[in-house]
């Protein structure tokens, strides 16, 4: 399991359990205050200084979350919720004279890594010039660059011979940008020490090593699973059947993915671009529901990155930089309004939540009660969700054959 397993991790240690409980119930308390100072006067009282909890509370926006997005030569520099207008509260927050130390992280998606990479070869001159604007801006805006997500994305599949050139160069390319004095125009003639280059090496060595990202299977059997029931005419309350899926067999509640594949069921998709290519059965289908997954799971690893870069007294902001309409759409759908940092734990608190999508007080039962919960932690260990993910996998390929 990599550290991205705290996104759906478990402790066996039951009194820590009710730790974590008991502190979201506190930040249940926090967010039900009515405005941002009392927000703060709650948080204070009852976390008393804790160390390694921190809220961004985004729940105050002076200006929509849409008209914060950044658009630069076709390419998009997106946020997980309105940066600009967040409070910030942790052990710190009593502290009137404090000055936040924030960075400011981007995760580059592939489109960008790739083009990047034909601006440096000068191959592509329109695409070259309009990936040049993205990342001069950024490099103006004094951003820090992250190329793990993309690299977690490629490692997925394997690498053919002809590309490991191109993989390599890439990955020199990027070390060669990230460099604080580095000009754009002048990249080809960076030098990369011999640190620099065993970085490559691992970085390289990480795309050839075959990875099954346990979250990512989880999240591909949710999706597969959606294009099924979404197929089945049978099926009237479709997004009651998934949900009830995801809890008795995936032993997973996720509440973000789940509202938004509530939209996927909608008779007309035409509005939406993230699911325009998987409303039915059609050519390498299972390769575009896998795209699709990757996706949405791009905002779960942006909010592992804040959770993992927040551990400190510097406050981390993660964006990510790409040409994909798709993950706009994402980014935008349901914005957070708390994203909150517990001692092993992060989650979001958003504006759409399942009860706006889903009437079934059995069901929600299920979601809230403690009880079940703990069941379905201790399950997630003995599922082989690779097993499903590929029984899923042949369902849809075998009612293919049977359309044809």
């Amino acid at each position: 399991m990599t550290s991205i397993g705290k996104l759906f991790n478990q402790t066996k240690n039951i009194n820590k359990e009710n730790i974590m409980y008991s502190l979201e119930r506190k930040v249940e308390r926090v967010f039900d205050a009515p405005c941002p100072l009392k927000r703060i006067q709650e948080f204070n009282e009852l976390f008393n200084e804790q160390a390694h909890v921190r809220i961004f509370d985004f729940s105050n926006m002076k200006k929509g979350f849409l008209e914060s997005r950044k658009e630069l030569s076709g390419y998009y520099l997106e946020t997980l919720s309105n940066y600009e207008n967040a409070y910030v509260l942790d052990n710190k927050s009593n502290n009137i004279e404090r000055k936040l130390n924030i960075r400011k992280v981007v995760n580059l998606d592939l489109n960008v890594l790739t083009a990047f990479n034909h601006y440096v070869n000068g191959k592509n001159s329109k695409d070259g010039e309009e990936v040049y604007e993205l990342l001069k801006y950024l490099k103006n805006e004094n951003f820090e660059f992250n190329m793990s997500t993309a690299i977690m994305e490629r490692s997925m599949s394997p690498i053919e011979n002809s590309g490991e050139d191109v993989w390599k160069e890439i990955i020199n390319n990027f070390l060669r940008f990230i460099k604080k004095d580095t000009i754009i125009e002048e990249i080809s003639r960076v030098h990369l020490s011999e640190s620099d280059k065993k970085d490559a090496e691992r970085i390289f060595n990480e795309i050839l090593k075959p990875h099954y990202w346990n979250e990512y299977i989880i999240l591909n059997c949710l999706v597969l699973k959606a294009f099924l029931i979404k197929q089945d005419k049978k099926i009237k309350n479709k997004t009651e059947e998934l949900v009830k899926y995801s809890l008795s067999t995936l032993n997973i509640f996720l509440e973000y993915e789940l509202t938004l594949l509530d939209k996927y069921f909608e008779r007309d998709l035409s509005k939406y671009q993230t699911f325009k290519k998987i409303e039915g059965f059609s050519k390498d289908v299972i390769k575009k529901i896998n795209n699709t997954t990757w996706d949405i799971f791009h905002i779960r690893l942006l909010e592992l990155q804040m959770f993992k870069d927040n551990q400190s007294e510097e406050v981390v902001y993660h964006y990510f930089a790409t040409r994909d309409k798709a993950f706009i759409e994402l980014a935008n759908f349901n914005p957070m309004e708390m994203f909150v940092i517990l001692p092993e734990m992060q989650y979001a608190i958003r504006k759409l939540k399942i009860n706006s999508i889903l009437d079934n007080k059995k069901i929600f039962g299920q979601i809230l009660d403690d009880v079940q919960r703990e069941k379905r932690k201790a399950n997630l260990q003995k599922i082989d969700y690779k097993s499903i993910q590929k029984s899923l996998a042949k369902e849809i390929n075998e009612n293919q054959k049977m359309k044809k």
